[in-house]
């Protein structure tokens, strides 16, 4: 039995898919596929049917009396054997513009990577332009390889993309987990209290170092840590209540908690700190490094394990087996190096502002000042946030 497409173009309000629905009806094809878009003030409907030869006459007959009656002209083309892929991902794209010279080289480059697009269609982002791209393959991505080679691309356009397996995991997020320093907040809290204490730049040789590969993280903070004994601990408390803050951050989790998501900050800084910040914030889970105190001042030492990188991915598990939870129904946000494992476990890795050491290697990045932007990666439109009764707007 042979497959055929039926399309149907033009300028028209009124419904068209139930007079088609009504012409095929008496026919008894099964209806393999159908797509319906609205532009502009016009439409574009397709169906894919199968159809028997000794029929065909039959279907031409019944699409000639539509066309007359909508006043639209109709297309029939028969298509190879109708297939459904057996992997399915939505590419979002985010830009200031993301004109024809920034589609044409994405649209080629899936091509050639042998990705169909099956669909695209915008999301409302006042200030900006944001696409989803439905994108089917018969293989999986290889996240990595794809974010590599798209990397030159999107710093050169200026665009941020996010990378999803299209399944139920995507529309069933349950967790947000932040890293702290220069994700949730915009500051290094070690340089801050190196400033407190008078060895700014004594820590920041050491930073040189972890980041010339000198040092791992957990060296480079104990050596650090031990430059602050002596530090009044009413230092940081005072630092707590000064903190600034990523743009955003106050209208992401006030949307977030409204959808029921529980959300974790993970830090390999101070408990101190973040303790606060999970008061402040109401957040769900806090987790960080813990000073030593003593008499009112800090020894120089950490205690108890540190959180690193492993550590940060551990806590992921631990709090996925305490509720229940999937590491697919999860979002991790971060900027370093020490975050990647924490974002290729979680369902959805977003890099914000990292170098590209992190970006090339997670399902997405933000290059955004708003932290608020992520909502486009989770597929809202700003329709959608205002009727959350959200007032501001996204930037």
């Amino acid at each position: 039995m042979a497959q055929y497409i039926i399309s149907i173009h033009g300028e028209r309000t009124a419904p068209v898919i139930t007079p088609l629905m009504q012409a095929l009806a008496p026919l008894g094809f099964p209806l393999l596929d159908l797509r319906h878009l609205r532009v502009a003030g016009n439409l574009s409907l397709m169906a894919v049917v199968e159809c028997p030869p000794e029929q065909l006459k039959a279907l031409r007959s019944r699409l000639d009396t539509l066309a007359q009656s909508l006043g639209l002209p109709w297309h029939l083309n028969e298509v190879p054997g109708f297939q459904v892929t057996s992997h399915r991902y939505i590419l979002t794209m985010l830009g200031e513009n993301l004109g024809p010279d920034v589609l044409a080289p994405i649209s080629q480059y899936l091509n050639e990577r042998g990705l169909r697009v099956n669909g695209v269609a915008p999301l409302e982002a006042p200030g900006l332009q944001v696409y989803e791209f439905r994108l089917g393959a018969e293989a999986l991505i290889e996240r990595e390889r794809f974010m590599i080679e798209l990397l030159d691309l999107r710093l050169a356009s200026r665009i941020d993309f996010a990378l999803q397996r299209d399944d139920v995991f995507r529309r069933n997020k349950r967790l947000i987990v932040f890293d702290a320093d220069m994700t949730f907040i915009q500051c290094e809290v070690i340089d801050e209290l190196g400033k407190r204490a008078g060895v700014e730049q004594e820590i920041a040789a050491i930073t040189h170092r972890a980041m010339e590969g000198e040092l791992d993280f957990q060296q480079a903070l104990r050596a650090r840590v031990e430059l602050l004994e002596g530090l009044p601990v009413e230092q940081l408390q005072q630092l707590a209540t000064q903190l600034p803050y990523t743009p955003g951050v106050e209208r992401l989790l006030s949307i977030l908690k409204t959808l029921g998501y529980q959300i974790a900050l993970i830090s390999g800084g101070f408990d101190l700190i973040i303790h606060h910040i999970v008061q402040q914030f109401q957040l769900d889970y806090g987790f960080a490094n813990t000073l030593e105190v003593q008499e009112g001042f800090l020894t120089g030492k950490v205690l108890g394990d540190v959180v690193d990188g492993a550590r940060k991915a551990a806590l992921i598990t631990e709090i996925c087996a305490q509720e229940g939870w999937r590491p697919e129904q999860v979002i991790a946000v971060g900027d370093g190096a020490n975050d990647l494992q924490m974002l290729t476990q979680a369902g959805l890795g977003i890099a914000f502002n990292a170098k590209r050491f992190l970006r090339e290697r997670v399902s997405s990045s933000l290059t955004r000042p708003n932290l608020d932007a992520v909502l486009y990666f989770l597929g809202f439109s700003q329709h959608e946030l205002d009727v959350l009764g959200s007032d501001a707007r996204l930037r």
